[in-house]
């Protein structure tokens, strides 16, 4: 059997308008070793027939069929098929700059890395820019989580699972899967698979297109599913504090605190009904300086004011141009 040198995991769920360029841009990519895994998450519109016209004019191209259940199981879906050594994440409305997969490949297999992460495009209402933050990291190799902790404090931390490769063989080996049931399943696979790898580098190349989409999951869904989903990555990432070296878990700790507040702003979780949810004892437990501390007491003596504070913060990054993701 001919060696995959990179396995495309595309999952697709009523992507009809927006698929066939996704799947333009991957094969029309100047490298070789390379397939792409198509996995259905129940579509009701033509995405299945476009995808299945695609894997019959193409034989790098795989279609995979569930019933659905949101990208997180679609993934998952797609890791278990995938034969190559490198895997990369693509959402069915995004694209890969030309020479992506060659340029990720070279710098992957030249320093046998774990993970090789890219600057990326974002594209908001027709306008694209450049998300170049990772000009910032040290250049040269890294553990996983030295790249996390220099990235968070160097505000180049991004988490898009579709701004790099990852070996498939160290997903397996470490159980990093995606975590199903919840929509912002890369706040928790990102860190989860860097705590994991010993050799990460970034490269400092644009080589993917986010495009922010109104009707996306993330727009669309409602407050409360957004704002528990946070949560839920929030108390995730507490119980790998065990497995997170000293040199890193001030870090680790603020980014989780970070999804905790964001979480219990969007869902507006000083009301009754969040009671069994929220934890002021979470909070107070991971603080890590005098800013966090602030921000908890806040939060523990008048949670309808802290979300009005931090709806304005998270409002004034956007005017920047402040991208937490």
């Amino acid at each position: 059997m001919k060696t995959v040198c990179i396995s495309v995991i595309i999952p697709v769920f009523n992507a009809g308008k927006t698929l066939g360029a996704c799947l333009d841009s991957v094969l029309e990519q100047g490298f070789g070793s390379f397939e792409v895994i198509v996995v259905d998450d129940g579509s009701t519109d033509g995405s299945p027939a476009l995808a299945c016209e695609y894997a019959r004019r193409d034989a790098r191209v795989r279609l995979i069929r569930q019933k659905h259940g949101g990208a997180s199981s679609a993934r998952n879906r797609g890791m278990r098929a995938a034969r190559g050594r490198y895997i990369l994440f693509a959402d069915s409305d995004d694209a890969l700059a030309d020479g992506a997969l060659a340029i990720l490949w070279h710098a992957a297999d030249a320093q046998k890395l774990d993970i090789v992460r890219c600057d990326l495009f974002r594209e908001d209402a027709g306008i694209l820019r450049a998300d170049s933050r990772g000009a910032r990291l040290p250049r040269g190799v890294m553990t996983g989580p030295a790249f996390f902790s220099a990235a968070l404090a160097r505000d180049a931390y991004r988490c898009h699972v579709g701004a790099g490769l990852f070996s498939r063989s160290m997903l397996l080996q470490n159980g990093v899967w995606f975590y199903e049931g919840i929509i912002c399943e890369d706040e928790l696979f990102t860190p989860q698979a860097l705590l994991a790898a010993r050799r990460v580098r970034h490269v400092p190349h644009c080589l993917y297109r986010h495009v922010m989409r109104e009707g996306s999951v993330m727009r669309s869904t409602d407050r409360r599913t957004r704002g528990e989903s946070l949560l839920t990555v929030a108390y995730a990432l507490e119980g790998m504090l065990p497995r997170v070296p000293e040199s890193c878990r001030r870090a680790w700790k603020r980014n989780m605190l970070g999804k905790y507040f964001c979480g219990y702003t969007i869902a507006r979780m000083y009301r009754p009904q969040f009671r069994g949810r929220r934890s002021s004892a979470f909070v107070f437990r991971h603080a890590c300086c005098a800013k966090d501390w602030l921000r908890a007491c806040v939060c523990a003596l008048n949670g309808r004011l802290f979300c009005a504070l931090n709806a304005a913060g998270m409002r004034a990054n956007r005017r920047r141009g402040v991208v937490r993701s």
